[in-house]
């Protein structure tokens, strides 16, 4: 009775055993199988900051990498010879890069592993609780506005330069970021980038200062380079977001590198290929001083600035 058991027993061990093995076999069949096919790089419109974070991502990452760009009717299209077709089993993984993108394999429905990439205000494409990960370009948060009161002490009306069709929920939720830092937030609304010159009239004395936030409508820099223009005329101090703007004249600007953007979805790439969690992630910035802007326009600088402005 006792060999009995005891054969029992070697029987059962031995089976759990190799299924311990099958398990572990096929999971490295799957992740080998995953690691083989490249990652697939869906891109929103062909522009250098764009193409600055993926070339920032390719660095970093040891897989193939197939570039997909999204046409004016949002149709995908690539010239690598990588690219079959736009498939979840093509792919070991998917980035999007830019709003169009996420919104675009979001609403296909398509299956995680999916990683954003220069997305401003991500959950109103995706939705708060959606299981996607990625790094935002949520720069202007409680954090930054306090930044900017803390520069310019006088500031107290700040406009905002965006389209409704695309960042009216960020605006409406950085309206109370703002109000905590003893900022008011003005709408400068923008359907079309003709729009620009007749508001910018409207608002001469109705705001302090004007912010810029990443948005497609609002995107070219001859728009850029007129609103600065603009600005610094009727001394109106302006705040951007890289490093165009100050060179351009804007007053004080939050530079996102946009290469470790890419750097920072590469580290997230790895994390999901290895089954390791993945969040959301801001992107890290250097806030630039235009001391010469500053000067022309004569707006009042904080007595102590932060200890993180940087002067140039």
């Amino acid at each position: 009775m006792k060999e009995k058991n005891f054969k029992h027993l070697a029987i059962t061990a031995l089976l759990i055993c190799l299924a311990a093995l099958l398990v572990f076999f096929f999971a490295w069949v799957t992740e080998a199988e995953a690691q083989s096919r490249p990652l697939g790089v869906l891109i929103s419109v062909e522009i250098r900051p764009f193409m600055l974070m993926v070339e920032g991502l390719e660095a970093q990452l040891d897989i193939p990498v197939c570039r997909i760009f999204l046409d004016e009717k949002d149709q995908p299209f690539s010239r690598d010879p990588l690219y079959q077709k736009l498939e979840p089993t093509e792919f070991c993984a998917m980035v999007a890069v830019g709003p169009r993108a996420l919104s675009y394999l979001h609403l296909r429905k398509w299956p995680t592993p999916l990683i954003y990439g220069m997305v401003l205000d991500p959950k109103r494409i995706i939705g708060a609780d959606h299981p996607y990960c990625g790094v935002s370009l949520n720069i202007f948060s409680l954090s930054q506005m306090s930044d900017i009161h803390r520069t310019f002490p006088e500031v107290r009306r700040m406009g905002v330069l965006y389209d409704p069709a695309n960042n009216q929920q960020w605006f409406d939720s950085a309206i109370q970021m703002a109000r905590l830092n003893r900022l008011t937030l003005v709408p400068l609304p923008v359907k079309r980038q003709a729009d620009i010159s007749v508001l910018l009239d409207k608002t001469k004395p109705a705001v302090d200062a004007i912010l810029f936030i990443p948005d497609a409508t609002v995107i070219s820099r001859t728009i850029i380079q007129y609103v600065l223009k603009q600005s610094i005329l009727h001394r109106i101090p302006t705040i951007g977001y890289n490093r165009f703007f100050h060179e351009s004249g804007a007053a004080i600007s939050f530079v996102v590198d946009y290469r470790a953007i890419g750097e920072q979805v590469a580290a997230l790439v790895d994390a999901v290929l290895q089954g390791r969690p993945c969040g959301s992630r801001v992107p890290s910035y250097t806030v630039l001083l235009n001391r010469k802007v500053v000067r022309k326009i004569q707006v009042k600088l904080a007595k102590s600035l932060p200890d993180f402005i940087v002067e140039e």
